[in-house]
């Protein structure tokens, strides 16, 4: 990656934000008992697989290669899940776990836009903000219809 252009270094952030979500839904899916919450999460990893071509477009549009998240963050978020659900594997405890992950997401993503976004195509920067937005709504979303913390 090149660290001088900043549409590759967004875009690259946005790519990997996308696929460590779907990753990190369908780690957790086969977890949950709810109907309603699988398809809460079918919605989800909709949204985020649309994102994911989206930028991924945008990247070859630029010769821009996309590269799968990093194999020790994959690992390590694989595992975090694993851990969690197995001391608790209710639908409350893993919507807090899917809405921090939302959070941590649009908090990584919105530091590259800070540090990146001021020097990038519309179109990139654009997308950033929806795919911000989206984690923001649903952390949002998940905690008001499954969290114990209501």
């Amino acid at each position: 990656m090149d660290k001088h252009n900043p549409n590759e270094a967004l875009l690259t952030e946005m790519y990997s934000n996308t696929k460590m979500a779907l990753e990190n839904i369908n780690s957790v899916l086969p977890k949950v008992k709810s109907k309603f919450m699988v398809s809460e999460l079918t919605v989800q990893m909709e949204s985020y697989g649309n994102m994911a071509k989206r930028t991924s477009e945008l990247m070859h549009q630029r010769s821009i290669e996309p590269k799968e998240p990093n194999v020790m963050a994959k690992t390590m978020a694989k595992f975090g899940i694993n851990m969690n659900t197995l001391i608790d594997a209710t639908d409350s405890h893993i919507a807090d776990m899917m809405a921090k992950g939302c959070d941590m997401g649009a908090d990584s993503l919105s530091e590259a836009y800070a540090k990146h976004g001021i020097h990038c195509d519309s179109q990139i920067t654009n997308l950033c903000n929806e795919i911000i937005d989206f984690e923001r709504k649903t952390s949002k979303n998940i905690e008001e219809k499954f969290s114990q913390k209501k």
